[in-house]
């Protein structure tokens, strides 16, 4: 990222000297904070158990990104704050555990290859742009696009989906009917 602005490499990033490289490891971490909230198969956990605790509420854990519901759960649930919200009842009560998808965030060094080189290509662009005011950095290059293409390919070849199981055609065939009273 600093040899995008001609910066020379640094030995550690853990005690920055410079404020480029305060910069860049802040723009390092969002970056790779966003590109994991979309979920990805590699921080996707499926049908993951959320137990109440003493009082019962929901306690998220310190890594998630996003709490999807499942099906039974849909329309049932949100996340506020770092806790589990119960929509029907209007309050952070749970009586028993609950059945979510969750997205965690992983830490660089742990994702997989093909997201490490998005990750570093889309941050290394916004911070040449934030830095050097760039304009022509508001586009995403090839490179990126390619590289944004590898993980798609290597997500769609580590997962087990489905079409049903993209958003768009799942709801469509999760749609009520008439018949089961939902819709008037």
């Amino acid at each position: 990222m600093l040899s995008t602005i001609g910066e020379a490499p640094v030995n550690s990033i853990t005690t920055p000297q410079a404020a480029d490289v305060a910069i860049a490891v802040n723009v390092l971490d969002e970056i790779t904070r966003h590109v994991q909230a979309d979920g990805w198969d590699f921080n996707t956990e499926w049908e993951y158990e959320l137990t109440p605790d003493s009082s019962n509420e929901i306690v998220l854990p310190n890594d998630t990104l996003a709490v999807r519901a499942t099906r039974r759960w849909a329309d049932k649930l949100t996340t506020r704050g770092n806790k589990l919200y119960n929509i029907e009842d209007a309050n952070f009560t749970w009586t028993g555990k609950v059945e979510v998808t969750l997205v965690r965030e992983l830490d660089f060094e742990d994702m997989p290859e093909p997201a490490k080189q998005y990750v570093m290509l889309r941050a290394a662009r916004i911070f040449r742009q934030r830095t050097m005011d760039d304009l022509q950095d508001r586009v995403p290059t090839e490179e990126e696009f390619r590289a944004l293409a590898d993980l798609r390919n290597y997500d769609a070849r580590s997962s087990d989906m489905r079409i049903s199981d993209s958003y768009p055609v799942g709801r469509i065939t999760r749609r009520p009917s008439p018949m089961d009273g939902h819709l008037q």
